[in-house]
């Protein structure tokens, strides 16, 4: 090894230069270990259409509004490629078998009257016990 300074030649070991005084520069350093590589890229977390969740929650409270805010919702999740086109297929099932089952109560509730006061309905009323009287 030689002296920076001076270029005289110095032992390895020695802290100076024993010519002209100049401090010998420090061993060098074996390369640092190489930086661990780093995470791959996460990709992109697709937002969940809020109008889907919206439809859902509305599905049970009014079914109509709510079945026809998850049809557009699931429109939505569709074109702009949003999470949640299964939620929004749950509020337009949930709204359309509600609906059903409130059309349903209010024929049934107007149609039982009607059927009461029958007279079809008295004959009918009046051969119930001729027929348990035969089971027996």
């Amino acid at each position: 090894m030689y002296c920076q300074r001076c270029g005289a030649q110095l032992d390895d070991n020695a802290p100076s230069c024993q010519a002209c005084g100049q401090a010998t520069a420090p061993p060098p350093y074996p390369y640092p270990y190489p930086y661990p590589y780093p995470y791959p890229p996460q990709p992109p977390v697709k937002q969940t259409n809020t109008l889907a969740l919206i439809g859902l929650i509305l599905s049970v409270v009014m079914p109509l509004a709510g079945m026809i805010v998850s049809i557009i919702a699931r429109k939505q999740c569709i074109e702009r490629g949003e999470e949640g086109e299964k939620m929004a297929k749950a509020g337009i099932i949930v709204g359309a078998v509600y609906s059903g089952l409130v059309v349903l109560t209010i024929v049934a509730s107007l149609a039982i009257p009607f059927i009461m006061l029958s007279p079809l309905f008295n004959e009918v009323v009046e051969a119930i016990p001729d027929s348990l009287a035969l089971l027996i």
